[in-house]
């Protein structure tokens, strides 16, 4: 297991901010699977939850 690379010039002071390349809802997650298995996306992948999901 090794670290994670520090982005040049990064100093710790500041924040990193994620890269975010689609949002899907939970039910639609086979669909962002297949966005993760295309590797087409840039970014992070994000499910999203309702209410109605935690039921």
């Amino acid at each position: 297991m090794h670290a994670a690379a520090i982005p040049e010039g990064f100093d710790g002071a500041g924040s990193l901010e994620p890269v975010v390349d689609s949002t899907f809802p939970l039910s639609h997650a086979a669909d962002a699977h297949r966005r993760m298995e295309s590797s087409e996306n840039v970014g992070k992948i994000i499910l999203t939850m309702q209410p109605a999901d935690l039921v």
